[in-house]
């Protein structure tokens, strides 16, 4: 059975608290309080997990006890419907009784809708608006995607960005329309709420579980526009990506490799070393899992993790100093996808991370000594060195034959692959420039979603 999200979430939603407790920021910030809120409510439209979910969030919440958790139990209020508002409300009404409040608890659920635009892409459309506060400058852009072709016009789609100053509504704008080749025509709140009112009773109507961050933003959309947050039809929200954790065969194995890879790019969005090298060194884990290992995906213990750094990695994997450098916290994020999908099996998560950490050093030394490298991994690194892309045919085709034609250059079983061995897997940092590293990543993060199961 593949694992899902949903197995692990509890543990997201009380670690997701502590790091609201720490940031003082967040006190003071209604948007931050709405995002939270909002988040925790869409959790309780989660089929199945949902109000386990919510009533660990407002447990945690009420024994936190302090203001951030008052602006969230506030949004909460404001934001949820009928039980759930009640709920949130009667436990910030015990924190005020116990002396903690919130400085945005007057300010939330007080965005209303200043502007909208609406982008027709033929199948579908894109509704956005721009929304605003009495009490702030800045705005949010909330954007909604509805399609046509075999939904019948259902919300599909959405997001709420955080606050920004007011020309980022503009820029987002023309980057859509120059991204789409679709001028956007103007809406009136009136038009636009009569537009989401259709999309969502439509993606009700269909059994549609609709994706988290659209979850989030209804609520905030219907109350900016109505004052109601339960003026568009209660939809499913989708509770996570699952993982393809138990392919049949190598092709199976291929594509559940590159969707795995590509969501870890996507959840660990803005920390630099995972987005630069995390689905590469995850895509090489799973390689070592499928074809030298026990092929069971999620299970990892320390002993697969020394032969993983200690073997695998030196012996197949071509990296230059970058990547070395920042496979060990790229390891580590994996597995913390996994644990956070509650489908890491084996040791606790905390023992796994301390074991790679305590590895460090030695696995950079093994990575580093060519008298462990492989004969198609030293051919590889070769083959670098000189510049070549191993991406680009016609140049590798040259150089084989250069190698063919000077025998001795590179010994026996290095010049055994050249002309024609298995290739090694080889690192994202070679003679790639960081742009293009970044597009390719993102490619891979695109085709995952398009086989995100359901």
């Amino acid at each position: 059975m593949p694992a899902t999200l949903q197995d692990g979430e509890v543990r997201r939603v009380r670690r997701g608290l502590v790091e609201l407790l720490r940031d003082n920021g967040g006190a003071e910030d209604p948007a931050v309080a709405e995002r939270l809120g909002a988040g925790f409510l869409a959790m309780g439209q989660v089929p199945g997990a949902g109000p386990d979910l919510v009533n660990a969030a407002l447990a945690s919440l009420e024994e936190a006890g302090n203001a951030h958790a008052a602006g969230v139990l506030a949004a909460m209020a404001v934001l949820g419907r009928g039980p759930l508002a009640e709920q949130a409300g009667a436990v910030l009404g015990r924190l005020h009784e116990a002396g903690a409040r919130s400085p945005v608890e007057d300010a939330v659920g007080t965005l209303r809708v200043e502007e909208a635009r609406r982008l027709d892409l033929g199948g579908a459309e894109v509704l956005m608006a721009m929304l605003a506060r009495a009490s702030s400058r800045q705005v949010q852009v909330a954007v909604v995607m509805v399609e046509h072709d075999e939904t019948d016009g259902a919300a599909v789609g959405g997001d709420l960005s955080p606050p920004g100053k007011r020309r980022v509504f503009a820029k987002f704008l023309r980057e859509m329309e120059g991204a789409t080749g679709t001028q956007g025509s103007p809406l009136s709140p009136t038009a636009l709420t009569e537009a989401l009112r259709g999309a969502f009773s439509r993606s009700a109507e269909a059994g549609l579980a609709v994706p988290f961050d659209l979850g989030v933003a209804a609520p905030v959309l219907a109350r900016a526009l109505t004052g109601d947050p339960g003026a568009f039809a209660p939809v499913a929200v989708d509770g996570g990506h699952e993982l393809p954790l138990d392919p049949e065969d190598d092709d199976e194995f291929e594509l559940a490799s590159e969707e795995l890879a590509g969501h870890l790019f996507e959840v660990c969005a803005g920390d630099p070393v995972v987005e630069r090298s995390g689905p590469f060194v995850a895509g090489t884990m799973l390689d070592y899992k499928w074809r030298y290992g026990d092929r069971r995906l999620g299970a990892w213990t320390t002993e697969d993790l020394d032969e993983y750094l200690l073997g695998y990695f030196p012996r197949k994997v071509s990296a230059d100093h970058e990547l070395v450098a920042d496979t060990p916290a790229c390891v580590v994020a994996f597995l913390t996808m996994l644990d956070d999908h509650g489908a890491l099996q084996g040791p606790p998560l905390q023992v796994l991370g301390a074991h790679v950490e305590a590895m460090n050093a030695r696995f950079r030394r093994a990575a580093e000594d060519r008298r462990r490298w492989g004969p198609a991994k030293s051919a590889m690194m070769a083959m670098l060195a000189e510049g070549v892309d191993p991406d680009d045919p016609g140049a590798v085709a040259d150089w084989i034959d250069a190698v063919n034609a000077r025998p001795g250059l590179l010994g026996p079983e290095a010049s055994q692959w050249a002309s024609g061995g298995p290739r090694p897997h080889y690192g994202p940092c070679h003679g790639t420039p960081s742009a293009a590293r970044a597009k390719q990543q993102r490619k891979t993060a695109r085709a995952a979603r398009r086989r995100n199961r359901r």
